[in-house]
Parts: structure tokens; sequence; C-alpha cells
């Protein structure tokens, strides 16, 4: 499961990296623009770190540790 996580946390990361053109097409505000690409470039690091956590957590309430 984290390696499919991170095979398509890599795919939305790419997508937030190069998100201003398509942005762009949406919000017609260019500063608006300008900020939220710029968040989603920096959010995009945390992605992979997300994606493993969630897994972790998945696999332990599996287990039925859940205190």
């Amino acid at each position: 499961m984290v390696c499919f996580l991170m095979v398509i946390s890599f795919a939305v990361a790419s997508l937030w990296m190069f998100s201003e053109p398509i942005l762009t097409a949406i919000i017609p505000e260019p500063e608006l623009v300008a900020f939220a690409s710029l968040y989603l470039r920096v959010l995009a690091f945390g992605i992979p770190g997300y994606a493993i956590f969630e897994s972790g957590k998945r696999f332990v309430q599996a287990q039925g540790l859940t205190s």
C-alpha cells in the first residue's frame, strides 16, 4: 500500500508543482493564482510523509491497536 500511495502521491505532487497554468484558467486574479500555486508547491513536499503516516495508521488500526 505504501508503494501504491507513493506512486499516486508522485502524480499528485507533479500536478501541484505545475498548477499555475491550470489555476490561471480557473481563477481570474493573477495575485491569487501566484499565492495558490506557491502554497501547492510547498504542500507537495509533505505528501510522501502524509501518505506513509496514513498507511501506517491503517495498519495499526487493522491490528486492533487503537489505544
